[in-house]
């Protein structure tokens, strides 16, 4: 019987009887470039998705060729594994060897193979191809941070709308209260705010237009010539199965022909902050609570994010979108962090620099690494659902949820509704709880509890007289629960 799960995005087989196979370094290229992924030698694929357990003759001496040949420079760019990454397990009565291979840093990529920047491979599906021209001048450029921070040869400020500098001027006087501003000069201003910069490796004495400058305040037809595929895109729409808009703001078109980063963004955060309800409750110290002002920052931060940390030469559309349920925010270029990091708060590492400071001096950015906190916090105080994060190695997408979570089980039975609204409350709920407290039958507790199991949205912790019944948490719920305890946990030690 062949209980090995099948290839795929994290795991491959490889057949490595007497030998290592020469194709493991792609797949080890593929893993490391993508999300990383399990490498298993010792099984071959007879037919397509069965498997056969062949195993590794002498694995230790394999395992030693691997070291020699994963460390030599000329053979792997990069060796990303510890002894702990590598070990000799048994299938089915035979030897085979797991190499656990991670995902590398971003400053690492791309890892190749054989001494040849050309030869790095990404994962997709159950395959290992070769990056294109264009994966890999990403994982090039997003090496590093602060991409935007190049000065430009053969832009100047001429590139650039007048309109929104002048705008955003007004908009940084107002929150400063520094009238300073108004008697600079635009070239002045533009130097001060650091969309011009020196020229340090050409003409030190001149300054030149940085690439974030251009991007936050350029001509649209000034962009376009540097990013071709330059694009932000809004949209209001009911559900995302409906191809039809009810609102948009589509950068180069005909009602948007010369928008920038600045101008869309403007627009945008207008027409979001308009989306969210103005409606108050009273939070645990019977304090006027504005779920208004507080989530209009979170989605405030999200679409500040999204633009911050975009990669614009992709060929991908930054797009905003506005559902009945949800605000989704997507950007081409993966999270720098891990989903930990952004949530918990106080590591931020940047691509676009200088457009993160251009937001940061009006006040929409506070410092860096305070978006992730600002918006799990701003939903757990409201009791909303937990924020969801979609990281790939080339894209990012955030959705904030609009309602409690029970608005999104009204389609349970009253039954279920029972059982999820209690355990909403109480963390958690037993099988006594629900006959005593709840007032439900011992049948209608089974049947509930099954199908809520069965569709994956309760999950069982314990066992018979202490089991109990919690809610499955998303990746970001456990991570923002236990940030929650922590800080409940250090208050208590405080006032010990």
């Amino acid at each position: 019987m062949n209980i090995l799960q099948p290839e795929g995005r994290y795991v491959e087989y490889k057949a490595a009887k007497n030998d290592l196979p020469n194709d493991l370094w792609e797949t080890y290229s593929a893993f490391a470039n993508t999300q990383g992924g399990k490498i298993i030698l010792g099984i071959s694929e007879v037919k397509k998705r069965k498997y056969e357990v062949t195993g590794v003759i002498n694995p230790e001496k394999r395992i030693d060729k691997f070291w020699q040949l994963v460390t030599n420079p000329q053979k792997v760019s990069v060796n990303l594994l510890d002894e702990q990454d590598i070990q000799i397990i048994d299938i089915e009565g035979k030897q085979v060897i797991e190499i656990n291979v991670p995902e590398a840093n971003y400053y690492q990529k791309p890892i190749y193979i054989n001494g040849h920047k050309e030869m790095a491979y990404k994962r997709i599906g159950e395959e290992d191809k070769q990056v294109t021209d264009e994966e890999y001048k990403y994982m090039i450029v997003n090496s590093h941070d602060g991409i935007d921070n190049v000065v430009l040869k053969h832009f100047d400020i001429d590139d650039l709308n007048k309109k929104d500098i002048l705008a955003y001027r007004s908009l940084l006087i107002e929150v400063t209260g520094e009238e300073k501003y108004a008697d600079m000069s635009l070239q002045e201003l533009l130097i001060n705010l650091g969309v011009m910069k020196r020229d340090r490796l050409g003409d030190k004495k001149s300054y030149g237009l940085t690439l974030g400058g251009l991007l936050f305040f350029g001509k649209y037809n000034s962009i376009v010539e540097y990013y071709p595929n330059f694009q932000l895109d809004y949209l209001k729409k009911a559900t995302s199965f409906e191809a039809d808009w009810q609102d948009r703001i589509s950068i180069g078109d005909k009602d948007y022909p010369d928008m920038n980063i600045f101008s869309f963004y403007m627009k945008v955060l207008d027409k979001l902050i308009l989306s969210v309800e103005n409606r108050f409750h009273l939070n645990e110290k019977m304090a006027r609570d504005s779920y208004y002002n507080d989530i209009s920052k979170a989605i405030r931060e999200a679409l500040t994010n999204s633009i911050v940390h975009a990669y614009y030469g992709s060929s991908d559309t930054i797009k905003i979108i506005d559902y009945d349920d949800y605000w989704e925010f997507y950007n081409p270029g993966d999270m720098k962090v891990t989903k930990e990091e952004f949530i918990h708060g106080g590591t931020s590492r940047v691509r676009n620099s200088v457009i993160s400071i251009l937001f940061r001096r009006i006040g929409f950015v506070e410092r860096a690494g305070s978006g992730g906190p600002r918006i799990f916090d701003a939903v757990s105080r409201h009791r909303l659902k937990i924020p969801e994060i979609y990281s790939t190695d080339k894209d990012t997408t955030i959705r904030i949820w609009k309602f409690e979570p029970m608005s999104y089980y009204k389609t349970r039975s009253l039954e279920e509704q029972k059982l999820l609204k209690e355990i909403l409350q109480s963390g958690s709920v037993t099988k006594s709880m629900a006959l005593v407290d709840l007032k439900m039958t011992e049948h209608a507790y089974r049947t509930a509890i099954n199908t809520l199991l069965e569709d994956q949205i309760i999950k069982k912790i314990g066992k018979s007289r202490n089991t109990k019944y919690v809610i499955s948490y998303s990746e970001e719920g456990y991570i923002q629960s236990r940030k929650k305890w922590l800080v409940e946990y250090n208050d208590r030690l405080k006032n010990t």
